[in-house]
């Protein structure tokens, strides 16, 4: 179903997708297109186009996350060990930043995929924080001068991280994780803090 402004409208039965592929693990529009992905295996397109018809796109592992880009027309996928996937409507052309690339030890699972008006690409991790990447956009290699790398040694609360959210009212981007408090990173220091909850 696709609700706007309060209107419920039938689309597609997946059913016959879930049982293939299991739990669905996000959903976007991109336009009037509806990606699914799925945390065991696999990217559908459901094309406006041609009645809302099934398209498989070339991603062959578990996808946690996407997001569709707010400054430029990109789709981003985030992966079950595979990196993230940058998708572009160029006839859906996939290309990726894959976790070997980039100069950090330990390759977990992509959670959550968040870009912030200046050009930062942050990847939540399970299990190995996060990874901000500067000026993704004109990157071509990736090392420590454009790539940072946030842990729990840096601040965070913990390791394993769900979501990222822009602060309304400061210059702040709002942290989710496992931990016991809510994270934040401040862009006037670039430092990762906690607010703890006392009660």
């Amino acid at each position: 179903f696709i609700i706007k402004e309060d209107e419920k409208t039938y689309v597609k039965n997946i059913r016959p997708e879930i049982i293939e592929h299991g739990i669905i693990g996000a959903i976007v529009y991109d336009d009037n297109d509806i990606f699914i992905g799925f945390r065991t295996n696999g990217l559908i397109r459901l094309n406006s186009e041609k009645n809302y018809e099934i398209e498989k796109m070339p991603v062959s592992c578990g996808v946690f996350s996407l997001l569709k880009d707010d400054s430029q027309d990109i789709l981003w996928v985030g992966t079950d060990g595979q990196g993230v996937y940058c998708c572009t409507k160029d006839q859906y052309v996939f290309n990726g930043i894959h976790l070997e690339e980039l100069p950090i030890k330990e390759h977990k699972p992509v959670r959550a995929i968040y870009n912030d008006h200046y050009y930062h690409l942050w990847l939540g991790t399970k299990g190995n924080g996060i990874i901000k990447i500067e000026n993704y956009e004109n990157a071509s290699q990736y090392n420590q001068e454009n790539v940072e790398h946030f842990t729990v040694a840096s601040g965070l609360s913990d390791n394993t991280v769900y979501a990222f959210r822009m602060s309304r009212y400061s210059p702040i981007l709002w942290i989710g994780s496992n931990g016991p408090g809510l994270d934040y990173y401040s862009y006037d220091d670039k430092k990762i803090h906690t607010l703890k909850n006392n009660t």
